[in-house]
């Protein structure tokens, strides 16, 4: 035993390590060849009951009990003849629990669970403040566990008095305000009720909060002003629909139209205004047309704001697009067009649909500019070509930016023929090629048996090369003496599912466990020289 380097009274053996007292390292070394326990592990949860030893017996069975925060419970642990102590379930101590918090008046409680150890939030409705913790966690005290904080509080919020306005007040005895309270305002009057001023701005105002602490009043109050008079609205070659008086009040409304033979520029609506004017401005009424409609993706040869009788004007669409309507539109009398406004409508690809033999075309919509296409091949068939087009602009008009594709069927090469066996006639293609889909089946002559797979069948792996999907079986003369062992299955996910005993010609078959996916070849035969062919055995593979 040497001592470690920056350690005092610790030891190292080998790869054990021990602290000694200086004055027992004899003993301290006997008691590591005699084979004992050194201290326990610490736990987070529990601590000896009673340990004044620091090494320990053979068998000796050591008391914990479950640290406070923790139901009480008492356990062992046991020094194990390999000089290692004996494991520990870390749910042995279960957490205590707070007792269930209180509902929180115009409040909520977040609670995942109330053991020790664990945080509630807490939080308030719209319109009230929180008043103490938002968080409190389990805690112990002395024997027990309690909640750390006092449960906080949510009261209202409150908003100052609303503010006083010349000339007015609101309408409210209320001495204070809370959350989502309305105050109105009106202005002063007369000594017999005349009215004196005219109210601007808004009338009724409520108490908000944009923190949910502090209330505020959502905009500010209105004023009383000295009462608006706008004088009646005159356009020339026009006059007002009705209400027609010398003088308006603020926010009466008044409905302007133009003679007849005349076209209005401008709103027919207006309204007087806290300045004593009207808004929007007047309109005009003169002899002409208003402004055209624009259309989407197209131009117009003219923008100006008014056009008199006789203008004519033109529109073209953008690259890609059609005008679906008249090009030239005339300002006739009475201020119209003598046309409706044409639309530019998108071009469109030739309609490909049903022009792929032995194949698809998937499209999600018309064949409209921008539009793409895919081409998809029915089994047995690989795509020469490219396998989408899109629709084009191409100067002027529009096109598929790649040409049709062509679906052409897979071919395998024809089989080889198998000694001391048979082949089936086949439909052989041109090049000796067999097509996509096909299946033959071997068969041995008498006194033979096969070692492979009967049926194989023409199939792709790739989707454009044929492949054959078993390799071509043999023929081997039959011995009577042959036994092959059963197949060892180290892949615990992989089940056997043939039993012994194993002749010349016969088969097992493996299979594996569900999630799981084979690896190799599923059936082996038994050969003529007693061994298993293929040889390699097929593994399982997870499919998560």
């Amino acid at each position: 035993m040497e001592r470690m380097l920056n350690s005092r009274n610790i030891y190292k053996a080998g790869s054990l390590v021990f602290q000694c007292e200086e004055a027992n390292k004899h003993y301290c070394m006997l008691s590591w060849s005699l084979g004992q326990c050194l201290s326990p592990p610490r736990l987070n949860f529990a601590r000896p009951k009673y340990n004044s030893k620091s090494v320990f017996d053979i068998g000796y069975a050591l008391t914990f009990e479950c640290l406070p925060g923790y139901m009480s419970k008492i356990f062992k642990i046991t020094c194990l003849k390999n000089s290692t102590w004996s494991s520990v379930d870390d749910n042995i101590c279960k957490r205590r629990s707070c007792r269930t918090p209180a509902e929180l008046l115009n409040g909520k409680v977040q609670i995942t669970n109330a053991q020790f150890g664990s945080t509630i939030k807490y939080s308030c409705d719209d319109g009230y403040q929180l008043i103490g913790h938002s968080s409190n966690q389990c805690i112990i005290s002395e024997n027990t566990v309690i909640w750390e904080n006092e449960a906080p509080l949510c009261e209202v919020i409150r908003c100052e008095l609303p503010p006083a306005i010349p000339n007015g007040r609101y309408k409210s005895t209320n001495e204070y305000f809370h959350y989502d309270m309305v105050v109105s305002y009106e202005c002063n009057t007369g000594p017999k009720g005349e009215k004196l001023y005219d109210l601007v701005g808004n009338k009724t105002l409520y108490c908000t909060s944009k923190d949910n602490k502090v209330g505020i009043w959502n905009s500010p109050p209105p004023q009383c002003i000295t009462p608006v008079k706008c004088q009646t609205p005159l356009i020339a070659n026009g006059r007002n629909v009705r209400n027609w008086r010398h003088t308006f009040t603020l926010n009466d409304a008044v409905e302007l139209e133009c003679n007849p033979g005349f076209t209005m520029k401008g709103s027919k609506v207006v309204q007087c205004q806290s300045n004593s004017q009207w808004k929007p401005a007047l309109p005009v009424c003169f002899k002409g047309c208003l402004p055209p409609e624009k259309i989407s993706h197209g131009n117009i040869s003219s923008t100006k704001d008014s056009f008199s009788f006789g203008d004519i004007v033109s529109y073209v669409c953008e690259p890609g697009y059609f005008l679906n309507g008249t090009a030239l539109i005339k300002c006739i009398e009475p201020g119209k067009w003598n046309s409706k406004t044409p639309k530019c409508e998108v071009k469109s690809c030739e309609n490909l649909l049903d022009q792929l033999p032995n194949g698809h075309i998937i499209s999600p919509g018309p064949p409209s500019l921008g539009s793409k296409v895919s081409f998809v091949c029915d089994e047995g068939f690989w795509l020469n070509g490219s396998s989408s087009s899109t629709c084009v602009l191409s100067g002027m008009t529009v096109l598929w930016n790649n040409k049709i594709p062509v679906c052409e069927r897979i071919l395998c090469d024809s089989p080889l023929p198998i000694s001391n066996g048979r082949l089936p006639v086949l439909p052989v293609l041109p090049g000796n090629k067999v097509p996509y889909g096909t299946t033959i089946r071997y068969s041995c002559f008498k006194s033979f048996r096969m070692i492979g797979t009967r049926n194989t069948i023409c199939t792709s792996k790739n989707q454009v090369s044929g492949v054959w999907s078993e390799p071509a079986p043999r023929c081997e003369t039959y011995s009577k003496t042959t036994l092959c062992p059963e197949p060892k299955v180290l892949d615990r996910h992989l089940k056997l599912r043939s039993r012994p005993p194993y002749r010349h010609g016969d088969t097992v078959i493996f299979a594996c466990d569900t999630n799981f996916t084979l690896k190799g070849y599923s059936t082996l035969w038994c050969q003529a020289n007693n061994r298993w062919a293929p040889s390699s055995m097929p593994t399982c593979e997870s499919g998560e």
